[in-house]
């Protein structure tokens, strides 16, 4: 988002309108997508707002491999909270190396415990979870995608989009 976007390569995605934005946005929240916010000001002055799976998403590799200083780039959205149900059984499928790439997962006594100040809301713990104890909540009294456009905007400049 903003100017520096204008520079990417074409094939990395297309210009849209606010309005257009903020249409997708509430169409990834309906479909129950989690969105993640990047941004970085100091390497290649990047911020998006992410809803990709691991297939080829830069910002999820960049999650999975590093540097751990990325991990500081990545925010989790706002009002978006990780919750474990009593369904957990500890079998340690979320908890498994690689599935979550800040570490904000652990095995718990009763259940497994979920660190709200790492965790970045992407779905992984909750994807591997065989008896589907993960979830994600959005607070419904927090308009997400108005403190996606707040928080983007703090940022940079999106009013010429």
């Amino acid at each position: 988002m903003g100017e520096r976007t204008r520079d990417m390569p074409p094939h990395w995605g297309e210009e849209v309108s606010y309005e257009e934005a903020l249409g997708h946005a509430k169409k990834a929240i309906g479909l129950g997508l989690v969105p993640t916010i990047v941004h970085d000001s100091t390497m290649v002055k990047l911020l998006a707002v992410c809803f990709c799976c691991d297939c080829c998403c830069d910002i999820r590799l960049g999650l999975k491999i590093g540097p751990k200083a990325f991990w500081d780039r990545v925010m989790a959205p706002p009002g978006v909270t990780p919750t474990v149900d009593d369904n957990c059984n500890l079998c340690g499928e979320c908890v498994e190396e690689g599935i979550c790439h800040v570490g904000a997962i652990s095995l718990g006594t009763t259940k497994v415990e979920i660190d709200s100040d790492l965790c970045v809301a992407c779905g992984r713990c909750a994807e591997v979870c065989p008896l589907d104890a993960i979830s994600f909540q959005i607070d419904p009294e927090v308009d997400v995608v108005e403190m996606l456009v707040a928080n983007v905007a703090d940022r940079t400049d999106i009013s010429g989009v």
